[in-house]
């Protein structure tokens, strides 16, 4: 027998009535833009928004990056979540730092370039000493040593006046480098991978040379 229409929408609109009167313990009122502050705080509360922005429990991850106070405050009155926060600084550490580091190299290395450019009386002269000390350099310094000489311009400078000295390099008669020299380990010490990248190897090559020079008595 066909279902009888009428009763049938008599009968759905019935329910309809029943669940509407029903009230979720999820259901809550999203406040738009032009809500009262209260009705947003208390909007905020319950999706777990702090009351104070130093409860906010972040996990720095970047020695360059540090809590701030100030956009802490900003983010808990945009109604940021304590994990929300969390992401925002986790992806300053993953994204903006890396790129604030790599453009500060490169600023850095346009700085030292310019100085040497300056110090050798211009571009053109630049290029023929640089090309005289990467090949002597190359054939009478040891590779580790001369890489990292000749990312500073102190280091490069250092190059350029062992190059041109009668004595063999750092005075030693065989004509190799002297690893142990105070002078060649403050070089190294000024090299970006010394203070900057903090490179393991060249970390210990200056401590134990500094040893070496000065032992302990």
């Amino acid at each position: 027998m066909p279902e009888n229409l009428i009763e049938k929408q008599i009968k759905d609109e019935k329910n309809i009535d029943l669940v509407s009167d029903k009230k979720s313990k999820y259901d809550f009122k999203i406040p738009d833009e032009n809500a009262p502050q209260e009705e947003k705080d208390a909007f905020f509360r319950a999706m777990g928004v702090p009351e104070n922005a130093k409860e906010y429990k972040i996990e720095i991850k970047e020695k360059l990056l540090a809590s701030d106070p100030e956009v802490n405050e900003k983010l808990r009155k945009l109604g940021f979540t304590p994990k929300q926060v969390q992401a925002v600084y986790d992806l300053a550490a993953e994204k903006v730092i890396p790129l604030l580091k790599q453009m500060a190299c490169e600023y850095e290395g346009e700085h030292q370039l310019y100085r040497l450019v300056n110090h050798f009386g211009g571009e053109e002269r630049w290029s023929e000493v640089s090309r005289q000390i990467s090949a002597w350099g190359q054939q009478n310094v040891p590779k580790d040593i001369y890489e990292i000489l000749s990312s500073t311009y102190d280091g490069v400078i250092t190059l350029y006046n062992m190059m041109n000295s009668d004595e063999p390099p750092f005075g030693r008669p065989d004509g190799h480098l002297d690893l142990d020299s105070e002078e060649n380990l403050k070089h190294i010490m000024k090299s970006e991978k010394y203070w900057r990248e903090k490179d393991p190897e060249t970390l210990r090559r200056v401590t134990e040379g500094f040893k070496r020079l000065y032992p302990e008595k």
